[in-house]
C-alpha cells in the first residue's frame, strides 16, 4: 500500500480534522480551533515527488449513518478527479494556516489511492485510457468538451459533488463516505448520472486508481469496471457505487471490502435539503468613537478640580542616558511641551567584537553567498534566502523552506564560548540559529536557538530547554541573543537588549560529528516549527559571553539603538496651562518630569510607554502624539465589533466586503469574507451600530479576498475560483456553492493570492492574480489582471507584470487603480493607474510576471517557467513610487464618489496594509505635445491610523462613510489580527483640523500645491518652510533597491533649494520655484508653515514626476 509523507508536529498541536471543533488540547492554535465545515479548499500535497493539487477540495468522510472517521479525500476541480484517499489528517501549514512561506497543506497518514495529474474522466470523444492531459499547459481546467465543475452541495456534513461530461451532455453528481472495511474504513463513491439527451448508450468513463495503487475495488452490481478495475462506466442514467479499499495486509481480512450500500438519503433529496449548520447569529455592539492608537495597558493619571501643581517622574537615566524628541529631532534639556522622552539602556559606549566569528550585514551578498564584515570573506552560503529591506539596509528574508550555511565553520559548545545575536521580524515559530546534523533528524547535543510558541527558545538535544521572554512573533523587529559558556552550559537569553532569563544545560558529550552551523533551520524533526519564516537583519557570532551592556551595543551596531519611549497624552480644562515634560538633574540620576499645573477642574492624562529599536518607537511615539481629541478631529473612527470569539473558532481576519444590496436607499447589512475561509453577513449596520448581528453564511473556501453581493448570489473569490453561493432552503446558510468561473490559473505556491473583485458597468469582472514571490511563473496568470466575462464563460489578461498586488478599483473614466509591493523588478512600491486591453495587455514591470500567451517557455531551475527573465521590455511607470519608509506596503484604493466627504469628493483613498493608514492619493494628468497623456501623483496623509493591516475599504452609498477591513497575517507593522471599521468624515472639523494638499501637480521649475483652506501669506511664502528633496530607484532583478541622488550616486539623495515661494489669489495654492527642478522617481516634500488662522501646519507628501508640462 502507497504510504503518504509522515509530517512529524508538535506533541500540543491537538488533533487535526476538518468538520470537528474538538480538539485534544483546548490550547490548540486557532487555525486547528477552526471548525471548517464540511470540505476545505486549498492547494494539498499527496506525497513526495508527486505533483501537488493546487485546487484541492478535501472532505472528512462518515460512515452512513454519520459518524466521522479519520478517512479524508481530496477532488481535484481542474482535472474532476478524486486525486488522493487517505486515513490520517491535513496537515494544515504555510502562510493562512501556521505562517511559514514556501509551504502548504499536506496529507498526514497511509493513503488509499493516489491518482497521477491527470483528467479523472475519458476523452468523450475517443474514450482512450488512461486519458492524457488535453490542456496546452498543466495549469487550470481541462477543456468544457471534456468536462466542467460546476460546484458542491451540502447535505449537513455530507457534500455532494457536481460536475459535468462531453459538453455537458452528462450532469454527474457525487457523494462519498467511509464504509467500515478490516479494522479501518473503505472509500465509497456514490456516482448519479443524468444524460441530456434521449440516444441510448453508456455514460462517461470515470478514474478510480491508478494502475500501481495497491487497492481493492469493488462495485454495486450495475457498474461497470473497466481497464482492469482503474475506471468505471457509468450508466446513461441512474445511480452506482463503487468502494475502494486498501489491499489486504494480513491472511483473513477479506478480499475487499463489501458491496457499498446506498446513501442514507439521495442525491436528489440532498440537493433539495440542507439541513443549517451554524445556528443563530451571534449579536455585538459596535464602539462609536473608537481610539485604535491607545495603548490597552496605559497608565492614567486622574486629577480632581482644584488639585494643586505636582510633578511626576516618567523615567531616570540610571546607567544609560536620556533624550526628549520632538519630531524626530532631539531637543534641550529644558524644552517641554509634546515631546517624547526616549530613554537609552545602559550600552557599552565602544563595543570592539571580541574573538569573531562573522557579522553578516545583509548589505553586499551576491546571490548565492552573504559577505561577512569581520573576515570579509563570502562564507555564508544562502540556501533559498533572498533579500528585502530590514532595520537597517537590507535583510535576509526565509521564506519557510530557506536556511543560510557556514559549511566551512565548526563551532564545538564543548570547547568554545558562543554569543548568537541577530535581529528578527516573523509571525511565526521557526529556527533562529542552530548547530546539529546536517541532514538527519535531531541529535543529542544538537544546539538551536529558536521560538516556541512565540518565545525565545535555546534547546540542547536530550539535556533540556530554557523558554524566556515575551512573544515575538508579532511582525515586528526585535533583537535576539543567546550565550554560551562551555565550562558550565550556562545559557542566558537576550530580547531587545534586556536579560530573560538563564539556565544550566550542560552538554551529554554525545558524539558531535557532521553538524553543522546554519541560520533559519534545525532538523526535519526538530522542533514542531523546524524552519524560520521572515526577516533576519545583522546576525553576529562571537566565540565570547557578552554582557547585556555589549548586547545593547551589538544591536546598535546591527541595526538600531534599542530604547523605551514615553508619551504622555491628555488635557485639563481649556484655561488650565498645558502640561510640559522637561529634564532635570545630571548623569545617572537625570530625570525627566511632567509637570501638571494646577486643576480648575477634573483631567485625565496618559502616561504610555513602547521598548524597541528606536525609528519605531519614534514612529509609534509621534503617531500617539498626533491623536487630538474628536471636537477637533476630521474624522472618527467607529468600531464594528466582530466576534472574535465564537462558537466555530472562526480566525476573523478580514479580506473583503460588500454591502448587501437592498431596497431602502441605505444598506445597512454586509457581506464580509475571512482569509481563513468565511463568509458572514453582518446586519445592523446604522449610525449606532448598538447591535451589529453576525451570522456564518458559508466557510471552506479558498483565501477569499474578493467579494460582490448581488441579488442573485454573492460572487466570492478565492485563489482557485470564483464562487456564487446560493441559499435555496433559505435559511441563511448557502447550501450550493456554485462554480461561477474556474478558469484561472493557481499553484501551490503561498505568494499568489487573487484580489480586488468588482464588476464593470457592462457586467463583466476584473481582479488582480498575484505572481510568485521570488519565483518565475509557472502559468500565464501569474503577476496579471484578469477579466471574466458577464456568464463567466471566458476569462482573459488585460494587464501584466504585477508582482504582489493588493485589490483593484475602477474609476469613472474606465482606467483602474491597484497597488503592488517593493521586490524584486519593483524597486519600491507601487501605486498604479492601469489601462486594460485585452488586444495587448500592458506591462506593469515585473519581470517574473508571466509574459503573454503563445509566447515560449523557458526552462530554469529544472522548472518550465513563463517569464521574461531579464524583465527588460518596457514597461509602464506608475503613478506613484512610494517609499517603504513612508508605506511599506500599500493595498487597495478607493473611489470618493460622495458629498459627505466636503472638498475631498472626487478624490482618491488609499489604504495600507503595512501601516494602517488611509491616505489621499494626489493625481496629476499632464497633456504632452503629441495629445497623449503622462499621469504622475503622489499622496498625502490624513491622520488616519487602524491597529490592523487595511485591504480593503468601500463608501457606503448613503451616509458616504469609509467601510475598511483588514488582517494581519505576514509583515506589517499594524498586528491586530483582523479588524472592520467605519470612518466617518466630520463635516463641522473640515475648515479646524485638515489642511493638506488637495492637489499637486508639477510645473516647468517646481511644484505646485494646493491646499484645503487658506494659509498664511508670510508664512506660505518663506521658503525657509519648504523641504524638497528628490531621488531615483534602479530597477532590476534584486529585492528593492537603494536611493540614488540625481547624479546617480548610492545611498544618496538631491535637495533642490526653494528658490522661490508665492501664494495665488485664492490663498491656497502654493507654487515652489526649485533650484535644478527635474522629472524623479520619488520626490519628499516637508512643510512648517501657518494656515490662516495661525495654526501651524507640518506634514509631508511623496511624490513621482515622470515628467514636466510643455512651456
Amino acid at each position: 500500500m502507497a504510504s503518504a509523507r509522515i509530517i512529524r508536529r508538535s506533541m500540543t498541536a491537538g488533533v487535526v480534522c476538518i468538520a470537528s471543533s474538538v480538539w485534544a488540547q483546548s490550547a490548540a492554535p486557532p487555525w486547528e480551533q477552526m471548525d471548517y465545515g464540511p470540505f476545505l479548499s486549498t492547494a494539498v500535497g499527496i506525497g513526495e515527488g508527486i505533483t501537488p493539487v493546487p485546487k484541492g477540495l478535501v472532505v472528512r468522510l462518515r460512515t452512513r449513518d454519520g459518524r466521522p472517521t479519520d478517512l479524508h479525500a481530496v477532488f481535484d476541480t481542474d482535472l474532476l478527479a478524486w486525486r488522493c484517499v487517505w486515513s490520517g489528517t491535513l496537515a494544515r501549514r504555510g502562510i493562512v494556516f501556521d505562517g511559514p512561506h514556501g509551504v502548504f497543506p499536506e496529507i498526514e497518514g497511509d493513503a488509499i489511492l493516489r491518482l497521477p495529474p491527470r483528467p479523472g474522466i475519458a476523452d468523450p470523444a475517443t474514450h482512450a485510457w488512461p486519458p492524457a492531459d488535453p490542456r496546452v499547459e498543466p495549469w487550470g481546467p481541462i477543456p468544457p468538451a471534456w468536462g466542467r465543475w460546476v460546484g458542491l452541495s451540502l447535505d449537513g456534513d455530507d457534500v455532494v459533488f457536481e460536475y459535468t461530461v462531453d459538453r455537458d451532455r452528462h450532469r454527474v453528481r457525487e457523494r462519498v463516505w467511509a464504509q467500515p472495511h478490516a479494522g479501518g474504513h473503505a472509500f465509497v463513491r456514490e456516482i448519479n448520472v443524468e444524460t441530456s439527451d434521449d440516444t441510448s448508450g453508456a455514460g462517461p468513463i470515470l478514474a478510480l486508481v491508478a494502475s500501481d495503487d495497491r487497492a481493492r475495488v469493488v462495485a454495486s452490481p450495475e457498474a461497470q469496471l473497466v481497464h482492469a478495475a482503474t475506471a468505471i462506466r457509468a450508466p446513461a442514467r441512474g445511480t452506482v457505487r463503487v468502494a475502494i479499499a486498501a489491499e489486504a495486509r494480513a491472511p483473513g481480512a477479506g478480499a475487499g471490502p463489501a458491496p457499498p450500500a446506498a446513501a442514507r438519503r439521495s442525491v436528489d433529496e440532498a440537493t433539495a435539503h440542507a439541513a443549517a449548520r451554524w445556528g443563530a447569529s451571534i449579536t455585538t455592539r459596535g464602539v462609536i468613537d473608537d481610539r485604535p492608537g491607545e495603548s490597552r495597558d496605559r497608565r492614567r493619571i486622574k486629577r480632581d478640580a482644584g488639585a494643586p501643581a505636582t510633578v511626576v517622574t516618567l523615567a531616570t537615566a540610571g546607567n544609560g542616558r536620556l533624550e526628549l524628541v520632538r519630531d524626530g529631532v532631539v531637543v534641550g534639556a529644558g524644552a517641554a511641551g509634546a515631546v517624547v522622552t526616549l530613554r537609552y539602556p545602559a550600552a557599552t559606549p565602544s563595543f570592539t567584537p571580541r574573538y569573531p566569528i562573522g557579522w553578516w550585514p545583509a548589505d553586499s551578498g551576491d546571490g548565492s553567498h552573504e559577505w561577512n564584515a569581520f573576515t570579509e570573506r563570502r562564507d555564508l552560503r544562502l540556501d533559498g534566502v533572498t533579500w528585502r529591506r530590514g532595520v537597517r539596509g537590507r535583510s535576509l528574508d526565509f521564506d519557510g523552506t530557506a536556511a543560510a550555511w557556514l559549511d566551512d565553520v565548526e563551532i564545538d559548545f564543548a570547547q568554545d564560548d558562543l554569543t548568537i545575536a541577530a535581529w528578527i521580524h516573523t509571525t511565526s515559530d521557526g529556527t533562529v540559529f542552530a548547530v546539529a546534523p546536517r541532514d538527519g533528524i535531531w541529535a543529542p547535543d544538537g544546539v538551536t536557538l529558536f521560538l516556541r510558541a512565540g518565545r525565545l527558545s535555546f534547546d540542547v538535544g536530550w539535556v533540556g530547554v530554557l523558554t524566556a521572554g515575551p512573544r515575538l512573533d508579532d511582525g515586528r523587529w526585535h533583537h535576539v541573543a543567546a550565550t554560551w559558556a562551555h565550562a558550565d552550559g550556562r545559557v542566558r537569553l537576550y530580547v531587545d537588549g534586556e536579560d530573560v532569563g538563564s539556565k544550566l544545560l550542560p552538554l551529554k558529550n554525545a558524539d558531535r560529528d557532521g553538524f553543522v552551523p546554519r541560520f533559519g533551520w534545525t532538523n526535519r524533526d526538530f522542533p514542531a516549527t523546524p524552519r524560520f519564516s521572515g526577516y533576519m537583519d545583522g546576525p553576529m557570532l562571537l566565540r565570547a559571553v557578552v554582557d547585556e551592556a555589549d548586547i545593547r551595543a551589538i544591536a546598535a551596531m546591527t541595526g538600531e539603538p534599542l530604547v523605551t519611549a514615553t508619551v504622555v497624552r491628555g488635557r485639563g480644562d481649556a484655561g488650565d496651562e498645558p502640561a510640559t515634560i522637561a529634564l532635570a538633574g545630571a548623569d545617572a540620576v537625570r530625570q525627566a518630569r511632567l509637570h501638571l499645573p494646577a486643576a480648575t477642574a477634573e483631567s485625565v492624562h496618559t502616561v504610555e510607554e513602547r521598548h524597541g529599536p528606536r525609528s519605531a518607537v519614534l514612529a509609534w511615539a509621534h503617531a500617539a502624539l498626533a491623536e487630538d481629541d474628536a471636537p477637533s478631529r476630521p474624522f472618527r473612527i467607529d468600531r464594528l465589533t466582530w466576534p472574535a470569539d465564537n462558537r466555530y473558532g472562526s480566525w476573523l481576519r478580514f479580506g473583503a466586503f460588500d454591502f448587501v444590496p437592498a431596497s431602502a436607499a441605505s444598506p445597512t447589512s454586509a457581506v464580509i469574507t475571512t482569509w481563513s475561509g468565511d463568509v458572514w453577513r453582518v446586519d445592523g449596520l446604522d449610525d449606532d451600530l448598538d447591535s451589529l448581528r453576525w451570522s456564518r453564511v458559508a466557510t471552506g473556501l479558498n483565501q477569499p479576498f474578493g467579494v460582490v453581493a448581488q441579488g442573485n448570489g454573492t460572487l466570492v473569490l478565492g485563489r482557485d475560483q470564483i464562487t456564487r453561493l446560493h441559499d435555496r432552503n433559505h435559511d441563511g446558510e448557502a447550501d450550493f456553492y456554485e462554480c461561477f468561473t474556474n478558469a484561472a490559473r493557481n499553484s501551490e505556491h503561498f505568494h499568489e493570492p487573487a484580489s480586488g473583485l468588482l464588476v464593470t458597468p457592462d457586467g463583466d469582472y476584473l481582479y488582480h492574480k498575484a505572481a510568485r514571490h521570488a519565483k518565475l511563473a509557472l502559468h500565464d496568470h501569474h503577476g496579471t489582471v484578469l477579466r471574466v466575462s458577464a456568464d463567466g464563460s471566458t476569462t482573459e489578461v488585460v494587464a501584466r507584470g504585477f508582482r504582489a498586488p493588493i485589490g483593484l478599483t475602477r474609476l469613472p473614466d474606465g482606467a483602474l487603480l491597484g497597488s503592488d509591493q517593493e521586490g524584486h523588478w519593483t524597486p519600491a512600491n507601487r501605486i498604479n493607474l492601469i489601462r486594460p486591453s485585452a488586444v495587448s495587455p500592458p506591462f506593469y514591470g515585473n519581470g517574473w510576471a508571466a509574459t503573454p500567451a503563445g509566447s515560449p517557455r523557458v526552462e530554469r531551475s529544472g522548472e518550465s517557467v513563463r517569464s521574461a527573465w531579464d524583465g527588460d521590455d518596457p514597461y509602464v511607470p506608475p503613478l506613484c513610487w512610494l517609499h517603504p519608509t513612508f508605506d511599506r506596503s500599500p493595498s487597495s484604493q478607493v473611489y470618493v464618489d460622495h458629498p459627505a466627504w466636503g472638498p475631498l469628493a472626487g478624490s482618491i483613498l488609499g489604504l495600507s496594509y503595512g501601516t494602517g493608514e488611509v491616505y489621499l492619493v494626489l493625481r496629476d494628468d499632464v497633456a504632452m505635445a503629441d495629445g497623449s497623456t503622462v499621469t504622475q501623483g503622489g499622496v498625502v496623509k490624513l491622520g488616519i491610523q487602524l491597529p490592523t493591516g487595511l485591504l480593503a475599504g468601500r463608501i457606503h452609498p448613503a451616509s458616504g462613510d469609509l467601510y475598511v477591513c483588514g488582517l494581519f497575517g505576514w509583515s506589517s507593522d499594524r498586528t491586530e489580527p483582523g479588524g472592520f471599521y467605519r470612518v466617518r468624515p466630520m463635516a463641522a472639523s473640515w475648515s479646524r483640523s485638515l489642511n493638506i494638499p488637495r492637489r499637486v501637480r508639477a510645473t516647468r521649475d517646481g511644484l505646485e500645491l494646493t491646499f484645503l483652506h487658506p494659509l498664511d501669506p508670510a508664512s506660505a511664502t518663506s521658503p525657509d518652510g519648504w523641504t524638497v528633496t528628490a531621488w531615483n530607484y534602479r530597477r532590476n532583478a534584486s529585492y528593492g533597491s537603494p536611493t540614488f541622488d540625481l547624479e546617480g550616486r548610492r545611498d544618496a539623495r538631491t535637495t533642490w533649494n526653494v528658490v522661490n515661494a508665492t501664494l495665488a489669489a485664492d490663498d491656497r495654492t502654493v507654487r515652489l520655484q526649485l533650484d535644478g527642478f527635474e522629472p524623479a522617481m520619488q520626490v519628499h516634500v516637508t512643510w512648517s508653515i501657518d494656515d490662516a488662522s495661525g495654526r501651524r501646519l507640518e506634514h509631508e507628501t511623496q511624490l513621482t514626476v515622470h515628467t514636466r508640462p510643455v512651456p
